[in-house]
């Protein structure tokens, strides 16, 4: 369950419409912030288990060791919690080893992306080229941003790596699909680095789409996120698009689960140092490979996409855990 509120408040409104349905077991978002899923986990009349849906632990105390409000809040959730369902199987045993008792299960977080290989296969029987002017796209290379534009994806760091990898002599462009409170921040930092929104980097917004979104990442040679990674990941592989980003540490990024969905070498690089000029060097390295290996990496992705990123093995983990949990549950009851 997922109900946004306007303010914080107890959420007599969540609990009635899980009266009215009277769930098996309840699935929540974990997060420290969100009203609703306080009032559920603490609500005595509730009778259903209900479970988290989580990247686990807070993503900056996992590579810093550091506690703050917000990551004491989602530790409380998960000890409320009946089961826990992580996105990926190494945070799952990491809270195995200090939640011991609990049923905690883990799923891959990912998108169904059917649509994708159809209007892929599409595409590429016009080109990218074509496709790109189909956009009204006049470079000849492009690196995506893809999310929220959001502070803590830094997308503002991009248009300086394309101004580094255009003095290098390359005809590149930049593409944000999203939308978000940096939107601005992003547009000034483009006419900062001699990019001009509308001819050399291109803002068109949120993309929900899925056939319109997959015109967007063909159009693009790489993906280019300099802060923390998300679901993002998942579109880039099943779009053919690698990835290029930073190793996470202490000092950031801190990067959700899903950046151990990209395959280090193979369908997307991270830089060692988290410096716009080891990014660029990323991408122009990618963009200078002969078109066979660029080709070979494409399908890498989409490899990986198929064998790893599935909704059906995502929906079996999810199931398998809430049948243990209300196993559990009424067992204790």
């Amino acid at each position: 369950m997922r109900e946004a509120g306007g303010s914080p408040r107890w959420r007599t409104d969540v609990l009635a419409r899980l009266a009215s349905i009277a769930p098996d077991v309840v699935i929540l978002e974990h997060g420290a912030r969100l009203d609703f899923a306080w009032t559920v986990l603490v609500a005595r009349g509730l009778a259903a288990p209900r479970v988290l849906w989580t990247h686990g632990i807070e993503r900056q105390e996992r590579f810093t060791g550091r506690t703050s409000s917000g990551s004491i809040g989602r530790w409380c959730q998960l000890r409320m919690a009946h089961g826990i369902i992580c996105y990926d199987d190494a945070t799952a045993q990491t809270l195995r080893t200090r939640l011991r008792g609990k049923v905690i299960g883990s799923a891959r977080n990912t998108l169904d992306r059917g649509e994708f290989s159809a209007e892929r296969a599409a595409l590429q029987e016009i080109g990218r080229a074509a496709g790109q002017r189909a956009l009204g796209l006049p470079n000849r290379h492009y690196v995506i941003a893809l999310g929220r534009l959001i502070d803590e994806k830094e997308f503002h760091r991009v248009p300086d790596v394309v101004r580094i990898a255009r003095a290098a002599g390359f005809d590149l462009g930049a593409i944000f699909i999203g939308d978000g409170p940096e939107r601005a921040r992003i547009a000034a930092a483009c006419e900062a680095a001699g990019l001009q929104v509308g001819r050399d980097a291109f803002m068109p917004g949120e993309i929900t789409e899925p056939r319109n979104l997959m015109r967007w990442l063909f159009a693009a040679d790489l993906c280019v996120n300099p802060g923390c990674l998300g679901l993002s990941v998942v579109d880039c592989a099943y779009a053919g698009v690698p990835v290029v980003s930073v190793m996470p540490g202490r000092e950031g990024p801190y990067h959700g689960p899903e950046w151990k969905y990209v395959i280090d070498g193979t369908t997307g690089w991270f830089a060692r140092t988290n410096t716009d000029e080891a990014i660029a060097a990323l991408v122009s390295g990618h963009l200078q490979r002969p078109e066979l290996e660029r080709i070979s990496i494409e399908k890498a992705c989409l490899a990986n996409a198929a064998a790893n990123l599935g909704v059906d093995e995502m929906v079996d983990g999810i199931l398998r855990t809430c049948r243990e949990v209300r196993a559990a549950n009424v067992t204790r009851h």
